[in-house]
């Protein structure tokens, strides 16, 4: 059942004083929210979360759609960019973050 709260109530039962404040000041943001979701439970109040989106994954064929149109472009710099992309499964921020003096070419690992 919910409860029915006064102003002065909710004043009183949530104004933060200055030792609470003091206690809480220096907790971390976890320890926040856990006040947070403790006041909305407190007052039944609902927060509507949206549904978390799954990631777009191509499927084999848009890969080697995108594949064959990069090979005939016959561009090598992009050819190296995707095929480093596809077969390490690296992010593209960090694939457009290597240096040619990171990449040890005889023995293929890159740093």
């Amino acid at each position: 059942m919910k409860r029915e709260w006064e102003r002065e109530d909710l004043i009183d039962q949530w104004t933060l004083h200055a030792e609470e404040r003091a206690l809480l000041g220096n907790k971390t943001g976890a320890t926040r929210s856990r006040v947070f979701r403790e006041l909305r439970k407190e007052l039944e109040i609902e927060v509507e979360r949206s549904t978390p989106r799954l990631p777009n994954i191509p499927t084999e064929e848009e890969i080697r759609a995108f594949y064959q149109q990069v090979w005939q472009a016959r561009k090598f710099a992009d050819m190296i960019l995707i095929k480093t992309l596809f077969y390490t499964g690296i992010r593209v921020s960090e694939l457009v973050n290597i240096r040619l003096e990171e990449v040890d070419l005889r023995q293929r690992p890159a740093r």
